[in-house]
C-alpha cells in the first residue's frame, strides 16, 4: 500500500527528471543590466534562470533564447 508521502515523492522525481536535464551545449547570455552588458558562456542546469557573473542580476533564460 503506497502512501500519499511516496506517491508525492516519486511525483516529485519525475517532474525534477523531465524539468532540471542537464544541457548539452553551452548557451551564450548577455546581462539585461543597461550598465553591465556583460556576455558569458553559461554552463548551468538551470532552465529558468542564471546570476550575472559581473553584476548578480537574475536573467530569464528563456527569454534571452527567444531573441
Amino acid at each position: 500500500m503506497k502512501t500519499k508521502k511516496t506517491e508525492y515523492k516519486a511525483s516529485a522525481k519525475a517532474i525534477r527528471e523531465k524539468t532540471y536535464k542537464p544541457k548539452t551545449e553551452p548557451t551564450i547570455l548577455k546581462c539585461t543590466n543597461k550598465e553591465c552588458n556583460y556576455e558569458w558562456e553559461y554552463k548551468g542546469k538551470s532552465p529558468f534562470y542564471a546570476t550575472c557573473p559581473r553584476c548578480y542580476r537574475k536573467i530569464n533564460i528563456k527569454k534571452q533564447l527567444k531573441k
